[in-house]
């Protein structure tokens, strides 16, 4: 496994807190990202080296990251990790804000898959919160600070708020809770993973979350389900498929934990270009051609998730329209199975990451700055 650890303000007292409780032979490798100015030598690993055994370098060119090992980032750089080596790159513009938490996590999700980890720690706004999201798409697991143990609880909430982080912990708690996940997905084969969740304890699974909000996974992929079932198992430290039916039967939060981590909620803005490309030249111009009637246009988003792909397909009609010098009115229907995804989707803000996705003049044009991201603007919610 590796660890990816992402703190802001106040994050230098966790961070040794952390390495204090850890073992020293974990078997995992630890990358620490920090917010931390662009210049100047940084004293993140000496200071580091105070609370624990294992070598803690900072990262040079191409380094392969090693079980019981630490890496920091240096200042003024962003982190990528591909076959488990670890890249660094020169941030350019010091002027544009960066997010290198995000950025780190998002590549170990990618990397690692179930055998990344990602942890938020202390800090402002709201960086660490996609890569989190990636992670937890890629079934890693997603720790935060507990808020009110956090100097600055920021960064911790805004994981939080996303429904992606899998436990909110004193900062002594984590390590023994990395250890367990560590040993949860030990499982070599895809016939040991099988083994651990019969057919008919599948069965019992889909039938106790039908029977609790009408949702039928059945004929759902059986390997996705698998991997999810044997996740929250892991998590609560339960072995065998029968355990885990019992728990869900005298557990209804954890019903909804389990299909709500089934769905998968990976979304975000004009997320696939292509896919936009061909919605705009063979759907909605020919719509809008001459003598065409449109009004009133309505569209339909189905499994909208946080609504990033509702509200980009609604910029794109409103785009278009001003371009044919025409103002038909239009609605926009959003729904998806997760009212918690809806709930963020209906409120329309998100966090200043989304910036090089949605480009310098959409953002102008359709988004409202606020203090920790921007918020779509009420004639497009209005929609």
């Amino acid at each position: 496994m590796i660890v990816g650890i992402g703190g802001s303000a106040g994050s230098l007292t966790p961070y040794r807190e952390f390495f204090d409780a850890l073992p020293a032979e974990s078997g995992m490798a630890f990358v620490v990202v920090s917010h931390q100015g662009a210049t100047g030598q940084s004293l993140l690993p000496e200071i580091l080296s105070k609370s624990t055994t294992m070598p803690v370098n900072e990262i040079e060119g191409e380094t392969m990251a090693l079980a019981n090992h630490v890496y920091v980032a240096p200042r003024g750089h962003m982190v990528a990790v591909h076959d488990s080596v670890l890249t660094i790159d020169q941030i350019g513009d010091p002027r544009r804000v960066h997010y290198p938490i995000d950025s780190f996590f998002t590549a170990l999700a990618r990397d690692r898959g179930p055998r990344a980890a990602g942890i938020v720690m202390s800090g402002t706004g709201t960086d660490g919160t996609l890569g989190l999201t990636e992670i937890h798409t890629q079934s890693g697991l997603c720790l935060v600070q507990a808020p009110e143990t956090a100097e600055f609880d920021g960064m911790p909430i805004s994981a939080i708020a996303a429904q992606v982080t899998d436990f909110a912990l004193p900062i002594h708690e984590m390590p023994a809770r990395l250890m367990e996940h560590a040993r949860s997905i030990e499982v070599p084969t895809n016939e040991g993973r099988r083994a651990r969740v019969s057919a008919t304890e599948m069965e019992r699974i889909l039938g106790l979350i039908r029977l609790r909000g009408g949702h039928d996974f059945s004929s759902y992929r059986r390997d996705t389900l698998m991997r999810r079932i044997e996740r929250r198992m892991g998590l609560h430290r339960i072995d065998g498929g029968g355990a885990y039916a019992r728990y869900l039967e005298l557990n209804d939060a954890e019903i909804d934990a389990l299909w709500r981590d089934w769905l998968i909620g990976v979304t975000g803005f004009f997320r696939d270009p292509e896919a936009f490309q061909s919605l705009t030249q063979s759907g909605l111009k020919p719509l809008m051609a001459a003598g065409v009637r449109v009004e009133p246009l309505r569209v339909w988003v189905p499994a909208c998730s946080s609504g990033e792909e509702a509200y980009s397909v609604a910029i794109e009609v409103s785009e278009l329209l001003e371009a044919n010098g025409r103002h038909p009115e239009f609605q926009l229907f959003a729904t998806d199975l997760d009212s918690f995804a809806i709930d963020i989707a209906r409120a329309g803000r998100y966090p200043k990451t989304i910036a090089k996705a949605v480009g310098a003049r959409r953002l102008e044009r359709f988004f409202s700055e606020e203090a920790h991201g921007y918020r779509v603007k009420k004639e497009v919610r209005d929609r």
